[in-house]
């Protein structure tokens, strides 16, 4: 419980990303709201998403050995209700179409207020 008697939700996130400069900036933003668990590519989310089940993976696109819809793909097969933002300098519509096709969304890197929204209202909507 909170300091104010409200209960605190802690929310746990897997941050998917080869760049270290971003994974740090994502744990920056979350680990306030939750805890942070941090993979350097696609190849390493499926076991990563296994053995810590987190709420939400923030995972990018484009990394060097295993890409983000190839992850993403694989976490899906084996967890259906994965909640999976993609997280990535790519926006455009071909994009979009692909990560909506694996049940995810996608939100800009430069539009993190987006990010906090979605998760903030999917999180919270999704406990009543």
């Amino acid at each position: 419980m909170g300091a104010e008697g409200k209960w605190v939700a802690t929310i746990k996130f897997l941050v998917v990303d080869d760049n270290s400069r971003w994974r740090r900036l994502m744990r920056g933003l979350f680990e306030v709201v939750g805890s942070v668990v941090e993979c350097s590519d696609g190849d390493q989310a499926l076991d990563a998403y296994r053995s810590e089940k987190p709420d939400w993976v923030l995972m990018d696109i484009t990394m060097a050995v295993t890409d983000g819809f190839t992850a993403a793909s694989r976490i899906r097969s084996h967890y259906r209700d994965a909640h999976i933002l993609f997280v990535s300098q790519h926006n455009d519509p071909d994009t979009r179409a692909t990560a909506a096709k694996l049940g995810c969304e996608l939100v800009a890197k430069d539009n993190l207020e987006s990010l906090h929204a979605k998760i903030h209202s999917g999180y919270f909507g999704r406990q009543n």
